[in-house]
C-alpha cells in the first residue's frame, strides 16, 4: 500500500518522466521467467506472466516510444553505437509464441 502511494506521487511528480529522459540513450533489458500456459500464473503471479497482461505491457511500451528489440540486435547496435533512443530488450527464460 505505501509503495502504491509513493509510486503515484513520484509519476504525479514527473519523476518518471526525468528518469526517463536521463536514461534514454541507454538499454532497459527486461526480463520475464516464464509464461502461464494455464493457471501457473494464479499459483505463482510474480513468476508467470499471462500472455495477455505480456501483450499488453509490450503494446505500452511501442505507444510510448520505446524501441523493443531482440537481444541479439541490442548488442550488435551497441557495438556500433547505434542504439536507438529509449531501446529496450525482452528477455526471457521461457519462449512465448506470440512475440
Amino acid at each position: 500500500m505505501i509503495k502504491q502511494i509513493c509510486y503515484r506521487i513520484l509519476k504525479s511528480l514527473g519523476l518518471f518522466q526525468v528518469a526517463l529522459w536521463i536514461t534514454k540513450s541507454r538499454l532497459r533489458i527486461l526480463c520475464y521467467h516464464g509464461f502461464a500456459l494455464s493457471d501457473e500464473a494464479s499459483f505463482r503471479p510474480r513468476l508467470f506472466i499471462r500472455s495477455e497482461t505480456f501483450r499488453r505491457r509490450m503494446e505500452y511500451l511501442r505507444r510510448n516510444g520505446f524501441t523493443v528489440l531482440a537481444l541479439y540486435s541490442a548488442l550488435a547496435h551497441l557495438d556500433k553505437a547505434s542504439l536507438p533512443a529509449t531501446a529496450a530488450v525482452r528477455q526471457s527464460y521461457t519462449r512465448h509464441a506470440a512475440y
